[in-house]
């Protein structure tokens, strides 16, 4: 295998100034997606939190995290936190799981595109003691969008794998832009509330309306509901783009927000998250979703594009 430089910086020839920047040994990380809307020169699309450089960080460093095998927070069938039950046996679990904090492999590396692996292992065994391989792909394509393609295999010839996927990007935004700022996800069919450990689904509403204005905070923990492959997309000044799913079979049905909006903040920023399912999931039968069956693969891919 030959030996790859940490970060990668991804360009395309067709895509002047734009640039997507990945370390693949800090957990498949991209630090910084540099992008254009047309007629206007390329800006940076990502915040990153204050311990970014840190190897092994309090959080999610900003970004673009990838989350496997759980989105958001876990609590085990006798209400223990940071930790998952599965047919009876409860096992820890971090927060979004561990695929941000692990090294992957390169396997394939292009100007423009890279291939990264993350396979079960020694140490993912205690949190989920399954046999798993996970194919990352990250391409820059020419009109300066972004491109996530993700493939979940269950290389097990008997044992269906119960799973969640999700990513979690931090758009950034400029305080001048927060009055005139909105987020849109038009097809949201219900907003889901969480228990106070925000592991429980415990009701379910209207989803908010929409356009969601940018220049208050946001509901805590909104969680909404909406057909997969449904578009999301941030409005404001500056840092306008679309997040949509183009897999041929969409997966994603959730898209879970978190934001910092605050205009004395460095610079504000707003997280809607697609995941397969709300946190907790996989300890909930109400909401977790079918398990991979043997020898079967599960492949989502997500467009980031400026507008």
């Amino acid at each position: 295998m030959p030996a790859f430089p940490s970060p990668l910086v991804l360009l395309h020839p067709d895509a002047s100034g734009a640039s997507v920047t990945i370390h693949p040994r800090l957990g498949a990380w991209i630090s910084s997606w540099l992008a254009a809307a047309p007629g206007s020169p390329p800006i940076e699309r990502l915040h990153r939190n204050p311990w970014a450089s840190l190897p092994s960080p309090p959080d999610l460093r900003g970004g673009i995290p990838l989350l496997f095998p759980v989105c958001g927070r876990t609590r085990a069938a006798d209400s223990s936190p940071s930790a998952w039950t599965h047919l009876g046996v409860t096992r820890p679990m971090p927060m979004h799981g561990f695929a941000w904090r692990l090294p992957w492999t390169v396997l394939d590396h292009t100007p423009s595109s890279v291939l990264l692996a993350l396979d079960s292992s020694p140490t993912t065994a205690p949190f989920y003691p399954f046999p798993f391989r996970l194919r990352y792909r990250v391409s820059l394509l020419p009109t300066s969008a972004l491109q996530l393609s993700l493939t979940l295999e269950n290389p097990s010839p008997d044992a269906p794998l119960p799973h969640l996927l999700g990513f979690h990007p931090y758009l950034r935004l400029d305080p001048d832009e927060l009055p005139s700022a909105t987020v849109t996800l038009p097809a949201a069919t219900r907003a889901l509330h969480y228990d106070s450990t925000y592991t429980r689904i415990t009701s379910a509403t209207l989803p908010p309306p929409q356009p969601m204005p940018l220049d208050r905070p946001l509901p805590k923990a909104l969680l909404l509901q909406a057909p997969p492959g449904s578009p999301l997309t941030l409005h404001a000044p500056c840092h306008a783009l679309q997040i949509r799913e183009t897999s041929p079979a969409p997966v994603f049905a959730h898209w879970q927000f978190y934001a910092d909006l605050s205009p004395s903040f460095p610079a504000p920023f707003l997280c809607p998250e697609p995941w397969l399912a709300p946190a907790g999931a996989l300890s909930d039968p109400a909401y977790a979703p079918p398990p991979l069956p043997p020898r079967q693969t599960l492949s989502a891919t997500l467009l980031f594009a400026p507008a």
